[in-house]
């Protein structure tokens, strides 16, 4: 499989700007070996994805893929240049098992990831504009930065 340019189907919002474009690194032992330690050393899932996608993309949006760059990232398009990332790896998907909610019988199903629908995003993204009983308010898709900085605070208690 060749990887070329590919796009995303949020992107990456720089001063006003959406760049949709993404490529990885070629596979080697090398990188391959960064990302199993990675996996070893993280804190936390999210850092962890934003420290894997940090060595595995050759660019973001034309630049380079600094973490903070790929935590700047919604939680959606990061989920996408994983499984991405696996069939960089050489994954195509897989077999998997869940349990049923009506009868908690355990099934097993497969899942190629080239077959999973991804759809470009909507205007506006990565916020959304409604009218709340009168008030207008806004809200951004939460992004691995936001993830990162949630996990690292304290336990709000009973709130």
């Amino acid at each position: 499989m060749t990887w070329t340019a590919m796009r995303l189907p949020g992107g990456l919002v720089e001063d006003g700007e959406r760049g949709r474009n993404w490529a990885f690194r070629p596979v080697s032992g090398a990188l391959e070996l960064a990302l199993a330690e990675v996996g070893e050393a993280a804190a936390s899932t999210p850092h962890a994805v934003t420290q894997a996608l940090s060595l595995a993309l050759d660019q973001l949006s034309g630049q380079p893929a600094t973490p903070a760059r790929v935590a700047s990232l919604c939680v959606a398009d990061r989920q996408f240049l994983m499984r991405e990332l696996d069939r960089h790896l050489g994954s195509e998907g897989g077999w998997f098992e869940a349990d049923c909610r009506h009868c908690e019988d355990r099934f097993d199903f497969e899942v190629h990831y080239g077959e999973l629908p991804v759809r470009e995003a909507g205007p506006g993204f990565p916020e959304v504009e409604l009218d709340l009983d009168g008030t207008r308010v806004r809200f951004r898709l939460p992004t691995g930065g936001d993830q990162e900085e949630l996990l690292s605070q304290p336990e709000a208690g009973n709130r």
